[in-house]
């Protein structure tokens, strides 16, 4: 279903012709897909961007195994100025953040750099832990442990939790 979906969300960007440049739509998550858009805009028209595109979204069903699927969009974005290789990866760090925040407020839509001073100080700390992570993750810092839960009643091991330990670069 997330290709199909993915198809379709292509389509419906396609038809709706409001870049003028080049963009390119990524599989981010299960159900989360990152829209790049190669141009300079300001906040009102990414915003427009953002209101088009959800409404486009949420008005036409998308069709699976022959039934009509409502589709509720949550659209976090990411406004950059320039981009490169480490701008994409951070394009998708603050998208990630964007939608996480619109979700979290119930909102259709939330452009990353619209946000308050007190909520960017917030997303600050987030981007930096999203950086060690993915740092970590690529460096296979980050260490499974379990742990058995004993029944106390006769002894026996009913079950595992497990935990990860992100290790800094250091080892501790």
């Amino acid at each position: 279903i997330t290709y199909k979906l993915f198809n379709y969300l292509s389509i419906i960007l396609s038809k709706l012709r409001i870049f003028e440049n080049e963009y390119k739509l990524y599989k981010f998550g299960i159900e989360e897909f990152v829209l790049i858009i190669d141009e300079k805009k300001n906040y009102d028209e990414i915003n427009l961007y953002c209101e088009r595109i959800f409404d486009e979204i949420y008005s036409k069903p998308f069709m699976f195994n022959n039934e009509k699927v409502i589709i509720n969009p949550v659209i976090g974005t990411s406004v950059l100025d320039h981009c490169d290789d480490n701008c994409i990866k951070n394009s998708f760090l603050n998208s990630s953040l964007a939608l996480d925040y619109a979700q979290e407020h119930n909102m259709r839509y939330f452009v990353f750099n619209s946000l308050s001073k007190k909520d960017l100080a917030n997303v600050e700390n987030e981007i930096l832990w999203c950086q060690k992570l993915w740092d970590a993750v690529n460096e296979n810092r980050i260490k499974p442990f379990f742990q058995a839960i004993v029944n106390t009643s006769n002894g026996k091991v009913e079950k595992y939790e497990s935990l990860m330990r992100l290790y800094e670069k250091d080892g501790k």
